[in-house]
């Protein structure tokens, strides 16, 4: 009887003890396995730059927590927020700056490529031809890229095509494979706003690697140089076929409007092109609204063979876009031409013939 009631006693001391807080886990369940490991995770968030194609990338992490439920019976993860990282960049492909669509928009600002009047030209092709932005050379040097140009007589001359209208020209490529041959070349699109509405497949558009001393992707047979005879027939083309467009001379006229890009424009030469990048899987071409491409008379093939031209007074023509490949807001303002006076390894230029082409 005694043994009992002591028990009875011990029992209600417990209980009081536990009904104050001052024993841990009373009436509690005690989780039966240990806590699980911390894990951790980690997000890259890219935002694509497609004017520039790359994509800059924001690495996030993320870290879980434990706690043990009694109504499950078990550990039960819940995980932190994502906190910012580090920054890093990637190549942008065509599924990151590509929206396909059947034809322009109707609010689309489009672009219009003229070439800048014959007679003028920068100040380093001022220099190198000594003031008239025309010289012959002869007989060539011999360069890697372009050997059957070596001993030739050339009439070397700069090119520069410039986009004067209310939009970007934008032309982005991809392949299948970095040794594919066929490209899948899309014509882009953007509000006077610069907000992409889409890119257009253009079929006429084709690209090739190599060229002007430089390794980078070429737009086949995209402007055109000819030497025209009295009569208007064409009497010599230039050995030049690919262009690579790219913001590389503001126009100074249209500096500060809406929509110009300051320096350095939005297509430079280290970001377009796929300057280096023989088995790129994306390449992208474009000129700024207000900006230029400038082909210097220092490249090895911006020149027109004449060897076997007689001396005599010509019309020197350039076509841009000569294949009508891309869309503009005008088609018909693509030429410039300027009559030239050949006497062996002499021309002398006549600025006052200089037709088409803005100044």
């Amino acid at each position: 009887m005694i043994k009992d009631q002591r028990w009875k006693r011990q029992l209600i001391l417990g209980l009081s003890l536990c009904s104050g807080l001052l024993l841990v886990g009373c009436g509690a369940t005690q989780p039966p396995e240990p806590e699980p490991r911390t894990d951790r995770d980690s997000l890259d968030v890219g935002s694509p730059n497609c004017q520039r194609l790359i994509v800059p990338v924001e690495a996030r992490k993320r870290v879980s927590s434990w706690r043990w439920s009694e109504a499950k019976d078990r550990w039960v993860e819940t995980w932190g927020k994502w906190q910012p990282s580090d920054q890093k960049t990637r190549v942008a492909n065509a599924d990151d700056c590509l929206k396909v669509i059947s034809q322009v928009p109707k609010n689309a600002a489009l672009p219009d490529l003229q070439i800048k009047q014959m007679h003028r030209c920068g100040a380093g092709d001022m220099k190198a031809t000594g003031g008239d932005c025309f010289k012959i050379v002869n007989p060539a040097p011999y360069v890697h890229d372009f050997p059957q140009l070596e001993g030739r007589k050339l009439l070397v001359f700069p090119v520069i095509t410039i986009n004067v209208g209310a939009g970007a020209q934008e032309i982005i490529a991809d392949r299948t494979a970095k040794d594919a041959k066929d490209w899948r070349a899309y014509q882009t699109f953007y509000t006077a706003r610069g907000k992409r509405l889409g890119s257009v497949f253009e079929p006429s558009v084709t690209f090739y690697f190599a060229g002007d001393e430089h390794n980078h992707w070429h737009i086949k047979d995209f402007d055109d140089y000819e030497i025209l005879d009295a009569k208007g027939e064409v009497a010599e083309r230039a050995e030049k076929h690919g262009y690579c467009l790219q913001d590389n001379t503001s126009y100074g006229p249209m500096e500060g409007l809406p929509g110009v890009p300051p320096e350095p424009g939005v297509y430079p030469f280290d970001t377009s092109c796929g300057n280096g990048l023989k088995s790129a899987l994306t390449i992208i071409h474009g000129l700024s609204r207000g900006w230029g491409d400038t082909y210097p008379t220092t490249l090895p093939d911006q020149a027109i063979d004449i060897t076997d031209l007689a001396d005599g007074t010509y019309t020197v023509r350039v076509h841009a876009d000569v294949r009508n490949a891309v869309d503009e807001s005008n088609e018909k303002n693509n030429t410039a031409s300027m009559k030239v006076t050949i006497k062996g390894d002499e021309v002398t230029t006549h600025p006052s013939t200089a037709r088409g082409g803005i100044a």
